[in-house]
């Protein structure tokens, strides 16, 4: 493999995983702030990760319905656990 395409894939990786983490971080702050219920990120990260076709359709169409369901299944199963 070619450094510059090695290059362009790790830069393309991060970019998704920085993606990613802002809107973990975006939906942790929002229960939060609004519902005072404190998530776990690395849950909601896990369950963000088989979205992730569903994430990659919705960039390229501008429509992100599926983080209503993600939003929804949050504050049932992502709960940050008392330790």
């Amino acid at each position: 493999m070619k450094v510059e395409r090695f290059e362009v894939f790790l830069i393309g990786k991060l970019i998704w995983l920085v993606l990613n983490w802002k809107i973990v971080r975006i939906i942790t702050i929002y229960f939060f702030v609004k519902k005072g219920i404190a998530l776990s990120p690395y849950k909601l990260y896990t369950t963000f990760r088989s979205y992730m076709f569903e994430f990659r359709t919705a960039v390229e169409k501008s429509d992100f319905n599926f983080l209503e369901e993600i939003i929804e299944i949050s504050e049932k199963y992502h709960k940050s656990d008392k330790k």
